[in-house]
Formats: structure tokens, C-alpha cells, sequence
């Protein structure tokens, strides 16, 4: 039977799953100095390897997460500040009206705690895609209001 529910968790391939199990067996914190820590922690950073090759980025680059939640308030979190970094003002986030709780959550906090950042939520049409005339008319407005 084929498998439907992919929402909140997928199923895992052979492969990934043996991996995991390898892992797993090693039995140590991969922050630990001991013999058992730095074997495991070379599985670690055997993995981020794999992960970067994979998309064709640095493996330093390339951050392990929790879940999506985490990873969800690590991006965005992190744009806003690299953004900022480089010199542009962000003045204001836009969000879909179905996102998911972690990145409206995190976009809340993340607007609250910033001066000037304003949060925004696009509508969506009937088959769940960003409303693309109502996205066109808010950065519109945005041009009027710099």
C-alpha cells in the first residue's frame, strides 16, 4: 500500500536506515573527546560531507537539525541577520496564509523583537499556491511606503 501521509514524517530508505544504524551502534556523543566521541564524530562529519557533495555546498554550510521546526527558525532567523549583515534593511517578511506554525511563530517573534519589521501574510488561491496578484500588490505597496 503506498504510503500518503508525508506531512509529518516520510518513510526511510534502506539505505539512510542502516546508516542511522550504524550510527547508532557507535553508542557516543559525537562532542565527546574520548576514542568512542571522535569515532562518532567522524560519522558526523562524514555525513555533513555526503550532505554538502550532495547539493553542491561547503560542508560547513551544512547544519543538522532536530526536525523542521528547528531548521524552520534557523533560516529564517538567519537570512534576516545575514541580510542585515550585508548592509540591506528589511522592513518587512511576508508569510503565506497556510505556512506552518513553526515559520509563523518564528516570523512573530522575529517581528516583535526587530524594530521596523513588519510581518505579512499572503493569501493563497483555492489550490493552496501564494496568491501572486495579492504578493504583486503588497510589494507595490511597499514602494509607496519606502
Amino acid at each position: 500500500m503506498p504510503y500518503l501521509d508525508h506531512n509529518a514524517t516520510s518513510p526511510l530508505r534502506d539505505e539512510a536506515r542502516h546508516a542511522m544504524e550504524r550510527a547508532v551502534a557507535i553508542g557516543a556523543n559525537p562532542s565527546s573527546v574520548h576514542a568512542l566521541g571522535r569515532q562518532a564524530r567522524s560519522v558526523v562529519e562524514a555525513a555533513r560531507e555526503q550532505v554538502a557533495d550532495l547539493v553542491g555546498a561547503s560542508s560547513k554550510d551544512v547544519i543538522f537539525t532536530s526536525g523542521g521546526t528547528e531548521a524552520n527558525v534557523i533560516a529564517l532567523n538567519g537570512a534576516i541577520e545575514a541580510a542585515a549583515e550585508a548592509g540591506a534593511r528589511i522592513t518587512r517578511v511576508f508569510v503565506s496564509a497556510v505556512e506552518h506554525d513553526s515559520i509563523v511563530v518564528a516570523a512573530t517573534k522575529l517581528s516583535e523583537r526587530s524594530a521596523g519589521l513588519r510581518l505579512e501574510f499572503i493569501p493563497v488561491a483555492a489550490d493552496g499556491t501564494v496568491d501572486l496578484a495579492a504578493l504583486s500588490s503588497a510589494l507595490r505597496e511597499g514602494d509607496r511606503k519606502s
